[in-house]
């Protein structure tokens, strides 16, 4: 197996640490009323062309407060690795946001699937899925920004679920995608949820394994990210890349190999560059409104939509017990395809099994 070529940090700007506006917490039914967008101008350059596309008005998602997990503000930051083309066979596409340069891979023809990934992964976590199914399917899939092979956008972007679904709102409103299926796992199920409710038209299958979409109801929750989110933690996860040496192998039934393994490191080499990483597990207890909002809102918009659940059985982190029986609900005309063995990461343990029951639930045209 061939190994992937160095990386190092492309800082875009010279790299100075400045202070941090001061956190402040608000309450609203409506993450839109409370929040402003920050607009950042970022440097512009095209690699490889999306392909050609209607484009429509995306609804605007929130913006939450500007903070950063450590109490200060990053000038932009460009990760240059590139992907090993045995281990990730497809073409690199870059779409300028509104917060920076985000990449992502639109591989085949056929009817669009829309894969959302979670902490610490990118789109090289849907690899082995998407090379079995874009002979027949359409497969997209984004880097949020810091994550992958994204830009880390310069001060003003807090790396929120809610920041992260705005971004994708705005890049699928670009390629004008229609009768999509979403599939999320981690966090790719609220920050895919919440892109779909900004585009409810256009989507017309629902795939989720190994997540959720509701403000954070169990102690097992709050005690994850209020763990995560410690002082001596956040410390690990920035200095030592504790989410990715650690969490991915202890999430994974399988052994990844070096080369696999160096893909996830690769794209987060230093501490600065793990800072999103760092944020997700706060967002457990802090993005409440924009997960109350999931909450609200999905029922409604998509509980009639066929949709198809996927979870690994070994998962501590969504055990089935508590969490599928709610997805169950949600989505009365599902199809549950257990995965016995699998553990958090089901994408990297039973990618076969995974493409097989997408397949088999949504028709390719």
């Amino acid at each position: 197996m061939s190994t992937a070529s160095p990386h190092r940090v492309a800082p875009l700007d010279e790299r100075v640490l400045l202070p941090a506006e001061p956190e402040t917490e608000t309450e609203s039914e409506s993450e839109s009323e409370s929040e402003t967008e920050t607009e950042t101008e970022t440097e512009t350059e095209t690699e490889s062309a999306p392909k050609p596309a209607q484009t429509s008005q995306p609804n605007q998602a929130p913006s939450p407060p500007a903070h950063h997990p450590r109490g200060y503000t990053l000038p932009p930051m460009r990760i240059d690795f590139a992907p090993s083309p045995e281990l990730y066979p497809f073409q690199s596409r870059w779409f300028e946001s509104a917060v920076g340069r985000v990449h992502y891979i639109d591989e085949g023809q056929g009817r669009p699937i829309v894969f959302f990934h979670g902490n610490p992964t990118w789109s090289f976590l849907y690899r082995d899925i998407i090379a079995r199914l874009r002979d027949r399917y359409r497969c997209l899939a984004l880097d949020y920004p810091g994550f992958g092979l994204s830009d880390h956008p310069e001060q003003g972007y807090s790396y929120t679920a809610a920041e992260h679904c705005q971004v994708a709102t705005e890049w699928w409103a670009s390629l004008g995608i229609e009768d999509a299926i979403v599939f999320g796992q981690d966090w790719g199920g609220p920050v895919g949820l919440g892109t779909a409710l900004n585009h409810a038209g256009a989507v017309t299958g629902l795939a989720f394994g190994n997540t959720w979409f509701w403000p954070a109801d169990h102690v097992l929750m709050h005690g994850f990210s209020w763990l995560m989110s410690s002082g001596p933690v956040q410390n690990q996860i920035l200095e030592n890349n504790l989410f990715v040496d650690r969490l991915i192998p202890m999430g994974t039934r399988r052994h990844l190999s070096d080369d696999e393994m160096e893909h996830y490191r690769a794209v987060q080499p230093t501490a600065d560059a793990r800072v999103g990483v760092a944020e997700f597990p706060r967002q457990i207890r802090e993005a409440t409104d924009y997960l109350g909002r999931l909450a609200r809102d999905v029922p409604d918009a998509f509980g009639d939509r066929p949709a198809l659940l996927v979870w690994g059985e070994r998962d501590p982190v969504f055990p089935k017990s508590r969490v599928l029986p709610r997805w169950k609900r949600t989505f009365p005309n599902h199809e549950y395809v257990a995965l016995p063995t699998a553990k958090h990461f089901i994408q990297e343990d039973e990618p076969a099994v995974i493409a097989d029951a997408i397949a088999a639930r949504f028709s390719a045209s």
